[in-house]
């Protein structure tokens, strides 16, 4: 039986476009019930485990870190890692292992800010996605299919040295990750309320 206990306390929110668009710009907010010394990081996996639907083209990065074309192509390859007082735009180089900063000019993520608010660290960033509905493939970035929800991974870690340093040793993260279609099956995430005051500080904060 799995123990409530061991599983991390992460929510992820966004909001979702009202109106078509090619690419987005997509807000979002994942937090953590995680200690000062530890990070929340999170990314994009692309649409699902084909290429394209219908395609027996297989992606065999689907459970990996690194980003393929199509990750590339939809979600971007922007991995938001927040800890301390830092927000870092990072990315993964192979299927496992160390992630590195992206280089400033390179960087996707906008409107990052970061929070320490009740045992929770919160990280807010907004990315510029291929998501809505194209004219021509008429793909939906929030629908139910497993083939066309777009996924996330996150992961918490061990910070070393002072968390308020931006350029930390990140640890690795063990077992403490996950992965899964922003809406799968129409489920979504189990006992989890939404938070407005996550997504946008300026908002009442929900008791």
């Amino acid at each position: 039986m799995l123990d409530k206990k061991n599983v991390p306390d992460v929510r992820l929110q966004y909001k979702k476009p009202l109106i078509r668009c090619w690419p987005c710009d997509v807000q979002y907010s994942v937090s953590a019930a995680i200690a000062e010394n530890q990070y929340i990081g999170v990314g994009f996996k692309g649409m699902g485990y084909a290429i394209m639907l219908n395609d027996k083209a297989i992606r065999p990065n689907y459970f990996g870190m690194s980003a393929d074309p199509l990750d590339e192509k939809r979600t971007g390859t922007a991995i938001a890692v927040g800890h301390g007082s830092c927000v870092r735009e990072m990315k993964s180089e192979s299927y496992v292992g160390s992630v590195v900063d992206v280089a400033k000019p390179e960087r996707k993520l906008k409107s990052t800010s970061i929070e320490r608010r009740n045992g929770r660290t919160i990280v807010r960033f907004t990315v510029s996605q291929h998501v809505g509905r194209d004219t021509v493939e008429i793909t939906d970035f929030f629908g139910d299919p497993v083939q066309l929800s777009a996924r996330v991974m996150w992961a918490i870690g061990d910070v070393s040295g002072d968390e308020n340093q931006c350029d930390a040793t990140l640890g690795y993260h063990e077992h403490l990750r996950g992965v899964a279609p922003l809406n799968w099956l129409s489920v979504g995430a189990t006992n989890c309320k939404y938070d407005p005051s996550e997504i946008d500080p300026s908002t009442t904060l929900m008791v």
